[in-house]
């Protein structure tokens, strides 16, 4: 089994690209059934705001110094690159936001055997749907809509303790790791990726490791099963 710890952030723009490349990746390389993805809480913007008052495109003019139409040239490439992947980057009404409150619950998804689940549906939210995550019934709806029990999501929302030692641990591990920049990947405690890479620098990786690790891909399905014949007789 091969294990990978992303260090990612619900509001980094290259972290759901990313996840993506990383996604494909496994695809292809037929390993998908033998990795295990666990994800680690980074918070970006620790002073992000909790009340809706700024665009991301703003928070990011005020943090680069730069007008808000410069900004949005910046981030143009970024938005054709995840176009390229079948993302809908919409900067113009996305929000900037605190993600503590998404990462409490998402320590808490993870437990219930829902963290890749979680970890799409707030990416997509943010991103594509420019939900607000600070806004308890936005991050509660989004959720349920995982299948985590609303009663529990609840109470960690109403409780500023709750599991709040968890992402704390995340980011401390990775003042140790050094790690200054997200999306960050530690695989099997030996090798490092960072940056949203390209499906083939993913794949080449998984592939290395694979291999040192004596790890088969699973064999894939190309075409139909037409045209075959085995002892009930042929199928056309």
């Amino acid at each position: 089994m091969i294990k990978i710890e992303a260090w990612t952030d619900y509001v980094c723009q290259f972290c759901y690209i990313a996840k993506r490349e990383l996604e494909h990746a496994l695809e292809a390389t037929g390993l998908k059934d033998q990795v295990k993805i666990t994800y680690k809480a980074y918070e970006l913007v620790p002073d992000g705001a909790t009340s809706p008052t700024t665009t991301m495109l703003e928070g990011l003019s005020k943090r680069f110094g730069q007008p808000v139409s410069k900004v949005r040239e910046m981030v143009e490439g970024t938005i054709q690159r995840a176009k390229s992947l079948d993302l809908d980057y919409r900067y113009d009404n996305m929000m900037w936001q605190s993600t503590l409150n998404a990462h409490r619950v998402g320590k808490y998804a993870q437990e219930m055997g829902k963290g890749m689940e979680y970890q799409e549906r707030i990416f997509y939210a943010v991103f594509t749907e420019n939900k607000f995550l600070p806004d308890n019934e936005q991050l509660l709806a989004l959720a349920k809509d995982v299948g985590l029990d609303e009663k529990a999501v609840r109470g960690i929302l109403e409780d500023d303790n709750a599991y709040l030692a968890e992402v704390e641990n995340d980011k401390s591990e990775a003042r140790r790791l050094r790690v200054t920049g997200v999306p960050y990947f530690v695989i099997n405690n030996k090798y490092t990726i960072s940056g949203a890479q390209s499906q083939d620098t993913f794949e080449n990786a998984l592939e290395q490791i694979a291999e040192e690790e004596g790890l088969k891909p699973k064999l894939q399905q190309l075409g139909s099963t037409d045209g075959v014949c085995g002892p009930d007789g042929c199928f056309i």
